[in-house]
């Protein structure tokens, strides 16, 4: 008997231990601090939008608004106030586990601007080894000799937050749960089912991250985007691979500012020709 009570107590230890929704209750805290600490970048944006009159609005934006298209002239108002309310859940959910959180979203903001930092010199080095064979690569940067105005740099910051959200949060999961289950069919093990979810995750959302920069694969969504450019392509799609190693590595947060403050340092001329020594 005591042997048999000793076993269904082991049992009962370890069961906890090997319970996926453990992992998935633990990442939720997590989750809705980084969708705070987002939430300025995307509130900047639709400031910097209504002062542009709805111009130049980001891919990545226009494609998460699209259920909100059918309401025509109130697309805006009924983004902003679901923002505000994903905002206020982000806030409750986050309070439950962090009851100042403001020290934590300094933190992330300060994180997401040291690796802005390194983005750059980064992207060169990963750019030149595995496109060596590609012509040099120009990215575009925004006007050179001209002051980069409130709206431009609010557009950029909120751009990085908009794609981190549809390429980092939304695709990157995508892909990792599609891979996990299919790994998991195939009876890999639970450890080996995640690593082949995050290497789908990281390489599916960079390659969407590249293409939706396309004006030939974005056409569906209105006019924009770029040529194809064989180097660019390669540019963007390591960009992607990092910004995924980042929100894989520190959360969303910390991604998403990392990407809107690259944004404005490219439009300021820190692109590659500056890293490179051959001036802006």
């Amino acid at each position: 008997m005591s042997a048999r009570a000793s076993s269904r107590r082991a049992s009962s230890h370890r069961a906890p231990a090997e319970d996926p929704e453990d992992g998935a209750e633990s990442a939720r805290p997590r989750l809705a601090l980084g969708l705070l600490a987002t939430l300025p970048l995307l509130l900047v944006y639709e400031a910097a939008l209504a002062s542009v009159g709805g111009e130049r609005r980001n891919t990545a934006e226009v494609l998460l608004s699209l259920p909100l298209a059918p309401l025509g002239d109130l697309e805006g108002v009924a983004r902003l106030a679901l923002l505000l309310a994903v905002g206020v859940l982000a806030l409750v959910l986050t309070l439950r586990v962090e009851p100042r959180p403001a020290g934590a979203l300094l933190r992330i903001g300060m994180e997401g601007f040291l690796a802005a930092l390194c983005l750059g010199p980064l992207l060169l080095l990963a750019h030149g080894w595995i496109a060596a064979d590609l012509p040099a690569v120009q990215v575009p940067d925004g006007p050179r000799g001209e002051r980069l105005g409130l709206d431009e740099a609010g557009l950029l910051l909120g751009a990085g937050g908009w794609e981190e959200l549809a390429f980092r949060f939304l695709a990157y999961s995508l892909f990792f749960l599609l891979a996990r289950h299919v790994a998991s069919f195939l009876g890999l093990s639970l450890f080996w089912a995640r690593v082949a979810g995050d290497v789908a995750g990281v390489l599916g959302s960079a390659a969407l991250f590249a293409a939706f920069h396309l004006g030939s694969f974005t056409a569906w969504l209105g006019p924009g985007g770029e040529p194809y450019d064989g180097a660019l392509f390669a540019w963007r799609f390591l960009a992607g691979l990092l910004l995924g190693l980042l929100f894989r590595w520190r959360g969303l947060g910390v991604a998403a500012w990392a990407h809107g403050l690259f944004n404005v340092a490219l439009a300021l001329g820190a692109g590659p020709g500056v890293f490179l020594g051959r001036g802006a």
